[in-house]
Parts: C-alpha cells; structure tokens; sequence
C-alpha cells in the first residue's frame, strides 16, 4: 500500500518543470502554520492525481517527513478495502519515531484482539492513542501523511469513516499532523467531506487549472518520454517534433492517462514506434463527447496489440482468449494472480498469458505468477463495458455473460476443492484466531477464497435464473458447510449472510424447493454466526445440534455430527418466531433501532454498549462502546442516526457516542443515581435522561448544558448472573467457571458446562446456543436441557473421541444418531 511499494516500482513522478504551481502549494500547506491540516486534491479520472500523490510522498520521505502512505487500488484485493488500512498507516509510523515505535507495540501487546477490531477502534488503539502519549518534541516539524485514491476503497460507507479517522489524527496536539488525500470529487467523497469544517481542511480541483499550465505540463511529458524512445531507438527527431507534440496535447484533453497509454503503446511496438505514432496522431478527432480522443486511444491500442496481422481464423481465436481473460479481469471483485486466475477459470497459465502478454501499455501483467494483474487506470474497465463507447464486437464486454461465465467458474471450483475441515484442524474448538493466516492461505487457495466470497455477486450481476440452475441446488445439498467453514475461515463469514439474503432476493414469486432451501439456510446462519465464526468447525457440531428438527439444512447434513455425540436431543420442531439471538457476556437491560432500521444498539450488565448489523447479526465494525463503568440501563439513537445516547448504573453519567467511529462524544453529568431512560427530540438537538434520583434531565446535545425537572422515577437493581454447578464443586459465572478450593471434581468425568461451552479436560468441544444457555444442568452422565415443561438429553461418549487422534473430524461418516423427544 506504501508509496515505495514493488507494485510502484516503475511508476514515475512528475517530471522537472511540471505541476509546478499545485506542487509549491502543497509544498506551502505543509510547510505552513495554517489550520487547515487536511489537503483534498480533487480531480476528474486521468488527470494525475496519483502521479501528483506519488511525488509527494516521495519528497517528504527524502526530507524525513513522511509519516506514512496508502495507495487505493479497486483491483489490489486489500488495497480496495480498508481493513489493514489503520494497521498500515501504524507499522510505518512506527518507523518514524523510536518512541512511537514503543507506544504503538505496546498497544499491539497489551490488545492481542487488536486485529479483530472495526477500523475505527484500531485507528484509535494503533493511531491516536499513541500520538496522544507523544513527548512534545518527538517531531520539530509538520509530519505528513499521504492517502491516494481514496474513492477506489470499495465500500462507501468505509470511505465516511475513513474520512472521519483522519479528521480525528488531525486534532492530536503532540504531533502536528498534515493529511495529503487525492479521489475523484463523486458525490460520497463530497457528502464525507461536507462533515470536516472547512477551517480544517483545504480542497484543490485539479482539472480547474488553467489549460495553458496543463498543456505546458503535457508537452514536457511527452517530449521526456518520446525523446528517451527515439535516442534509445535511434529514430529521427522529426519522431518528437513540435508539431506531432502539439497534436498529442490537443488529442490528450487534459487527460495525463491518455498520455501516458499513448507512450506505453508507443514504446510497447517499439521496431513499429513510428508507424503506431503516426497513426495515433494522423487519426480523426472524435468531436462531441468528452474524453472520446481516450476511447479512440484504447482501441487503437487494442487493435494494433491484437488483430495486426492476423488471418481470419487467428482473429476469432483472439477475440475468445480476450472476452474469456481481459473479460473476468474486468468485472473480477478482487484482483487474482495469473496462477489464480487460470485456476478459476480452467486455462493453463500459457492460455491466459496469450492475449495479456500484448497489453501490457493498458494492464499491469506481472512476471512473477503470484504477483497480481492490475489495471493500469480504472478508464479502462468503463471503456470495455461501455457499449456506447467501445464500439468494436472485437472488444466491447458484455458484463452479464462475463458475470454468468464467473457464476459457473465459482460454483465449479467450490464443488472440486470445498471439503470438512479444510484446515484438518481434528479439534472442534479451535478458534479463528489461534490458526496462522499463513497455514490457511496453503489450505485453502485463493482462488477458492475468492468463489467462496463473490459467487453470489456474479449470480446478482448476471441473468441467470436461480431457480432453474441445477448448480445453486447441489451447492445446498452437498457443500453449503463447508462453504461456511471456510468462510469462517477467511474471516467472511458476514459476507455469507449477506450473499443468501441476495439470493432470497432473486428466489421469484413461485414457490420451490429452493425457495425453502434458502430460507433455512439464512435461519441456519443467523441462528449459529457468532460461534462459527469464532470456532468454524462447530457448523457440524453445535450448529447441527442446537437447529430444530424440521430444519432442512440439519436434516441434509445431520450425518456429519461427529461420533462422539451419540445421541442429539430434539429441541425444536421448526424455527421460532425469533430470527437470531445476539449475545452480550451478560444480561442486556435496553435495545433500541436505528431511524434507518440498518442497526441496533444495545446496552448490557457488561458496562458496554454494542451496535449490530440489523441484516446480519454481525457487531458493526464490532464496535464496542466503553467508558461506564457499571451496567448500561438505557440507550437510543439520535434522529439522523449519528449519534448514541446511554444511560449507566454507574449513577452519574450519561454518554454520547459517534454511530460511526463508535468514539466517545461527551460526558453528561449531573445525575445522583442510575440513569434508567433516554430519548432524543425528534430535531436532535435536545437529550432527555430519567434516573432513580427521581430527577428528568434535559440536555444540550451539542454543548451539554442541562435543566431538569423532578419526577418519580424508582428502579430496582439488577443482579448479575450466578450459579452453582449440580456437583457443588464449580460456580459457574457470566464470565466463566470458579473450581472452589480442595474440591473433587466428579462432573461427569471432567466433562463439565460453563455458560457458553461443554468442555473436557479443559478442552471446549461443544458451544451452547444462547437460546440454551441457562438452560441446561449435568445429571446422571448426560446435559438434560429445558424447554418449557420438557427435558431433553444430549448424551456424549467421550471414549469414542480421541483428543489427539489424526483422523480427520467426519473422514468416516456415521449412520445418523438416534433422537430422544423427550426423557422427563
């Protein structure tokens, strides 16, 4: 993602005596004392925005000034994410600062869960907290930070509070901050902008310069360059005369990508240099429509690079390898490898290297087979699958017939690799987080990552029919497990129940097989997310175990329970009306929806406030909301949904938080006892507290200023969860089991129940729904669960498992178990 990357290696910066007045004001907003510690650099696509990003940082690397860098790529897999985006940004401030260098490692240290975090809470752990410890003098002058590209992130809501992240950094009084962003000016990037006051940020709108300085800059680009091919080639100067300059600028439209592409080509032929200039500068004007001279740029390049020379039947060869190859890599969600690619599609790696190997002045072709094929500019793809502008059959690509052609490449890559235990891991409860990234890299390719992750966005973008594809239902009768594990095990496992929500969205009106099949699945999901993505290979114990006997995902896959359940109880017969259950460690006091309905937040005995994906279940950017620090009573969103308001048994407090960052706002106190109500006015600007000090207070919710009013408002305490396990020799708590001293443990031969999992020698094998978690007691050699006025027994016999045994959970499949429907 750095600036100096080998992906950048061989990109240039702008030239001597080029964007000389953008460069020296940039160079005065850094080197300045004005508050506008945030520079945007706005520009349409191809006017060098990254050439500009890329001089300075490196001129402040050179000058030791630069603190850190990240480049966006839509095609660069995580470069088009912001998921490493903070932890980035941190590695190379660290090497900036020994003290930094210290604080940052000891943030990493003291949070191992680090990494699991949303992007605004590592921001803060990594970035802002370590820069708010710094000594005063640990920098004598401004430190900048360069962002590039930042409208190529793929997520735009991830672009609002990346935006926000920054205007935060900016705000640290120990270090004087300077915040370099480039992105084309599309309505997200203004709405994320319009929330920093512009006393804080500077813009810059790049294709607004006058046209004189960019053709000035222009000619000088392409006579360095043209220049540096006719002496390497020994051409005659007429090569780069004046004229033939004057006619490239004219053609470019203030466009730097079309000259660029017009260089790259020209060198790319080089025993045909002149021919291919000549034709590019003879060529008729495409008058009307902006950036035209670009489109007749790219097929000019196509058709020199692809059908020089070809008879009839080579061209029709070509013309396939291009729609097959340049097609995917086009409308792919996440760059791949040659090596990948060719897995994915079923080529050989000489067969996609065919039609990629002439193109290498518009696609950045590596040599190396694990390295990533890239666009060189994002144009590139708008042209191709625009059929109004690439007007050629040879080369137009039509994205539904690619997306189908992917759909199908997916479906069979997930049939021929996707099997139990990807990992072989033989341990039921081993988490995500103890398995190094490395080892499931090797296990699981990526080009399986990636059809496990995006098969269902090809389907959306395609015109498949799900309902008469033969493949979506196989996929569910034989696979939809371990698809699931091994979402899990690439941390996707969101992306899981997001994909079956769209695929319910495309089910059609009729009812079918499918239809139920789907259905189930999103309830099997919902039901069991949280454990199996901490634990994935629970998807075949506690997943098919704790779903109800109607369930059609359970009755499909009941056979993969492991042999050491021998007997599965019958808790349900079909789903209950409640879709998902979403697990505080402790009891939760209030729950409230956003305005929109997209998100729910909530308030526990635990001292925090959590917010969730309404859809999915998932904790948004897992956000945790700490700072009470007794049990949060009451919690409510603000109208425009920005804000949360949360009321505590901590007895004084009432606090407000960013929706988005999940950072802390303010601190509202006044109150003598617990806090047990608040509301927002509908405008947002007033926030109404009740509390057990018989007092409603009401506040500013910009400034915090209060009046109150007396009224009774009583409450009782909550106790916190406690118990003491059938044997009398564990308590077992909300956050685990207590052994009491010199007692003999004779819970059913080391197999004992916390409130989450059943564990054996201290191994955890089997999770407990939440819906059973308080539920359930150990008696004569069997957990006996509750539901209502019946028991049910989930038996296990532990010697048929042996805990350090080779053999592969569910490599010998047994008969399906036996059910009890009710034993007393």
């Amino acid at each position: 993602a750095s600036f100096d990357a080998a992906n950048k290696q061989h990109v240039a910066t702008c030239l001597p005596n080029t964007r000389c007045d953008v460069l020296a004001q940039i160079r005065r907003w850094v080197d300045g004392d004005g508050g506008q510690r945030i520079y945007w650099l706005k520009g349409w696509a191809g006017t060098g925005k990254s050439t500009i990003a890329l001089t300075v940082a490196r001129e402040y690397s050179g000058k030791k000034r630069l603190g850190a860098s990240f480049f966006f790529s839509r095609s660069g897999g995580d470069l088009a994410s912001t998921r490493r985006f903070a932890a980035t940004i941190a590695v190379q401030l660290a090497e900036s600062s020994p003290e930094l260098h210290e604080r940052i490692s000891n943030a990493v240290a003291s949070r191992p869960s680090i990494r699991g975090l949303g992007l605004y809470d590592q921001w803060k752990s990594l970035v802002l907290e370590p820069l708010a410890h710094l000594g005063g003098e640990a920098f004598s002058q401004p430190l900048v930070i360069v962002v590039d590209a930042l409208d190529e992130c793929d997520n735009k809501d991830d672009v609002s509070l990346l935006v926000r992240c920054l205007a935060a950094a900016v705000t640290v009084e120990q270090v004087d901050l300077r915040i370099f962003v480039t992105s084309r000016p599309d309505q997200p990037m203004n709405v994320s902008f319009d929330g920093i006051s512009t006393d804080a940020h500077q813009d810059f709108i790049l294709h607004d310069i006058k046209q004189s300085i960019v053709n000035h800059d222009l000619a000088v680009y392409y006579k360095h360059q043209l220049g540096q091919l006719a002496r390497a080639s020994r051409l005659d100067a007429a090569f780069f005369s004046d004229e033939n300059i004057q006619t490239l600028v004219q053609k470019s439209c203030r466009l730097f990508i079309y000259a660029a592409t017009v260089c790259r080509f020209v060198h790319d032929g080089e025993p045909f240099a002149g021919k291919r200039l000549a034709h590019i500068v003879s060529a008729e004007r495409l008058p009307t429509r902006a950036g035209a001279e670009l489109d007749r740029m790219y097929m000019t390049v196509l058709e020199y690079s692809l059908t020089a020379k070809l008879d009839p039947e080579e061209t029709e060869r070509i013309r396939e390898l291009f729609r097959r190859v340049v097609g995917t890599i086009v409308v792919l969600f996440d760059a791949l490898s040659p090596t990948s690619l060719a897995m994915l599609l079923d080529q050989s790696k000489e067969t996609i290297a065919l039609p990629l190997s002439s193109l290498h002045s518009l696609l950045d072709v590596p040599e190396e087979e694990d390295r990533l094929i890239r666009l060189l500019h994002p144009s590139f793809r708008e042209f191709l699958l625009d059929a109004q502008r690439c007007t050629h059959a040879m080369f137009c690509i039509d994205a539904k017939k690619a997306h189908r052609h992917l759909f199908d490449c997916c479906l069979r890559i997930m049939a021929g690799y996707l099997r139990q235990d990807m990992c072989d891991l033989g341990r039921p409860g081993m988490r995500v987080g103890d398995i190094p990234r490395s080892d499931v890299n090797k296990k699981v390719p990526f080009a399986v990552q990636y059809a496990c992750r995006y098969w269902a966005y090809h389907l959306e973008r395609s015109d498949v029919d799900p309902q008469g594809h033969g493949g979506i239902a196989e996929f569910f009768e034989t696979r939809f497990l371990f698809w699931l594990e091994t979402l899990a095990l690439i941390g996707r496992l969101a992306d899981g129940i997001a994909m079956l929500q769209l695929l319910e969205s495309r089910r059609g009106q009729n009812p079918s097989i499918l239809r139920a099949v789907v259905y189930d699945a999103k309830r099997f999901l919902r039901s069991h997310s949280s454990i199996i993505e901490e634990a994935p290979l629970q998807v075949y114990c506690s997943a098919l175990v704790f779903s109800p006997e109607a369930s059609i995902i359970r009755q499909l896959y009941i056979h993969q329970l492991p042999k050491w359940i021998v007997r599965a109880p019958a808790l349900s017969e079909d789903w209950s009306v409640h879709l998902q259950t979403l697990s505080h460690p402790s009891a939760v006091s209030a729950v409230a929806f956003s305005p929109d309905g997209r998100l729910i937040v909530s308030g526990s005995d635990d001292n925090t406030v959590r917010v969730w994906d309404a859809a999915t279940g998932a904790e948004r950017h897992r956000l945790v909301l700490r700072g009470h620090s007794c049990s949060v009573r009451a919690v409510a969103f603000s109208p425009d949904g920005r804000l949360i308001v949360s009321g505590s048994g901590d007895e004084t407090t009432v606090r407000v938080w960013d929706a988005a960052t999940g950072a802390e706002r303010r601190v509202l106190r006044g109150h003598s006892r617990w806090v047990s109500a608040v509301a927002f006015s509908p405008d947002g600007r007033l926030i109404v507290s009740g509390s057990g000090d018989d007092k409603v207070r009401v506040w500013d919710a910009a400034t915090g200023a209060e009046r109150h009013v007396r009224r009774d408002q009583n409450q009782n305490p909550i106790l916190r969860f406690l118990s003491l396990s059938s044997c009398g020799t564990h308590v077992v708590t909300d956050r685990g089991i207590l052994r009491l001293p010199s007692s003999d443990c004779r819970c059913l031969h080391h197999i004992f129940a916390t409130r989450s999992w059943i564990t054996h020698d201290g191994e955890e094998l089997l999770y407990l729904h939440p819906d059973y978690q308080d539920s359930l007691k150990i008696v004569s050699g069997s957990v006996i669960i509750s539901t209502g006025r019946l028991s049910h027994a989930l038996q296990l016999d532990l010697s048929k498992r042996e805990r350090h045994a080779e053999e592969r959970i569910g490599e010998h499949l047994p008969s399906p178990p036996q059910v009890w429907t009710d034993v007393g």
